[in-house]
């Protein structure tokens, strides 16, 4: 296994425990950080393929309500009579655009 070297800043307190810890254990900090590291690693991992299993749930049920309300929607439509007509728009009727005086 290649390794590399790190360097960071930790309080002076943490290091005084954290030491006192590793030294109960017979072990080095290095293998504890490491064991740390691939835990952090591997619990993240199983986070983050929980949240994409949550994503994707939600996605199929968006596609799905989508899909009832095109459904809905064209029965709708497919319910009126050939032929039929909705006659002519209100009168309060508003298309969205910026109609105003100043256009003529």
């Amino acid at each position: 296994m290649e390794g590399k070297l790190i360097n960071f800043i930790v309080d002076k307190e943490e290091l005084i425990r954290f030491d006192a810890v590793v030294s109960m254990l017979n072990r080095t900090r290095t293998s504890v950080l490491t064991e740390l590291m691939r835990g952090f690693c591997v619990h993240q991992v199983v986070e983050v393929e929980k949240r994409n299993r949550k994503l994707e749930e939600l996605n199929q049920a968006l596609l799905q309500q989508t899909m009832l309300e095109t459904q809905a929607s064209h029965r709708r439509l497919m319910a009126k009579p050939e032929g039929f007509d909705d006659g002519p728009p209100s009168i309060f009727y508003d298309d969205g655009s910026d109609f105003n005086e100043t256009n003529f």
